[in-house]
């Protein structure tokens, strides 16, 4: 583990203090680190289903990069795998009826539904979901987890973290999934 310290203190350029996420659950550690370079989120991983989820979003963060946070910098150690990304400051937005961050929300599902899936790797709507219908089929990548706990609002926009569930399917099947939730 003494490695994995180690590699984030070269990714923060320094002593670095933490401070735990409060919400989360696809990795072992997630959390704020502060160093010299300035605030940075990790993510770490060595769990198997831990490890998947956080190269899942690693290849997400690969294939579009207006919503989640980029990625600054990512290791392997001692069986870790650690993700340093962008830290967005900014409060959840307020998706009751009548808010302002609702027109943000049409905004930023509107450009989703434009984000093709690139390549095969992601769950499809069967494995996703657990049920199937040929109107769910599509080309679109979504992130089919949207909830105001993954959803930061900034002054670039509405930013979108927790790409862990990343699906190809028809665009409105992120709306639905919204209105589900």
């Amino acid at each position: 583990m003494q490695s994995v310290t180690t590699g984030i203190a070269e990714g923060v350029r320094g002593a670095f203090d933490v401070t735990p996420a409060s919400s989360g659950n696809h990795a072992e550690i997630a959390s704020t680190i502060t160093g010299p370079a300035g605030p940075v989120f990790i993510k770490a991983a060595s769990a198997e289903l831990s490890v998947r989820s956080l190269r899942y979003e690693l290849a997400v963060t690969g294939a579009i990069d207006r919503y989640p946070p980029a990625v600054l910098w990512h290791f392997e150690s001692d069986g870790w795998l650690v993700v340093g990304t962008e830290h967005l400051a900014g409060p959840h937005p307020d998706l009751s009826p009548g808010s302002a961050d609702l027109d943000l929300l049409a905004v930023t599902l509107k450009e989703l539904q434009e984000t093709p899936a690139p390549g095969e790797s992601w769950f499809s709507p069967p494995a996703r979901l657990g049920f199937a219908h040929p109107a769910m089929d599509g080309e679109t990548l979504i992130h089919s987890d949207l909830n105001p706990a993954n959803l930061i609002v900034t002054p670039r926009g509405l930013r979108i973290v927790d790409w862990a569930w990343a699906t190809k399917a028809a665009p409105w099947v992120e709306l639905a999934l919204l209105v589900q939730g």
